[in-house]
């Protein structure tokens, strides 16, 4: 197989990966939006306290909002970098395409330049952005493990007593 052949697998691998992500994200988007249509979200439900009477059903669907949104942040730290790095794959490989049809055809080698220049920063700038974007993905589930954790303090309180 010649590195050529590669780029249908490398494309395939980004929409693979980008579907699994999204559907996951707008599987969450719905989740999260149905329950407020039918519950409150997660922040306002657990401000009642105790799971009795008529909050008991909103807390269950708190529970299966905030169980959603672990996964969605679960698996986004996963998904979110294999995309990345198959997208830069994939862009790599206009760059080494460009450049072996530059090979072979000499005389346009004036009309590709600004086209590899701009593939070259995007392979330069592509690690940047991508730590820019997981930080902050990181940064929200981290945000989101921490109320996981104070609501369930919350619920223990209110057990207790």
């Amino acid at each position: 197989m010649e590195w050529k052949d590669t780029i249908a697998l490398a494309f395939l691998a980004t929409c693979i990966t980008w579907s699994a992500g999204e559907v996951v994200r707008f599987t969450v988007f719905t989740i999260d939006n149905a329950a407020q249509f039918f519950g409150g979200a997660p922040e306002q439900v657990f401000e009642f306290g105790r799971a009795h009477g008529a909050h008991k059903n909103k807390n269950k669907i708190a529970h299966i909002v905030l169980g959603a949104r672990t996964v969605r942040y679960g698996l986004g730290a996963v998904i979110f970098p294999i995309g990345a790095a198959c997208e830069w794959v994939l862009v790599l490989q206009a760059l080494l395409l460009q450049l072996t049809d530059l090979a072979g055809d000499a005389a346009d080698s004036s009309v590709m330049t600004p086209w590899m220049g701009l593939l070259c920063l995007l392979i330069v700038a592509w690690p940047a952005g991508l730590y820019v974007l997981l930080k902050s993905l990181l940064s929200q589930k981290r945000k989101h493990a921490q109320m996981v954790l104070e609501r369930r303090e919350t619920v223990k309180m209110n057990k207790c007593q």
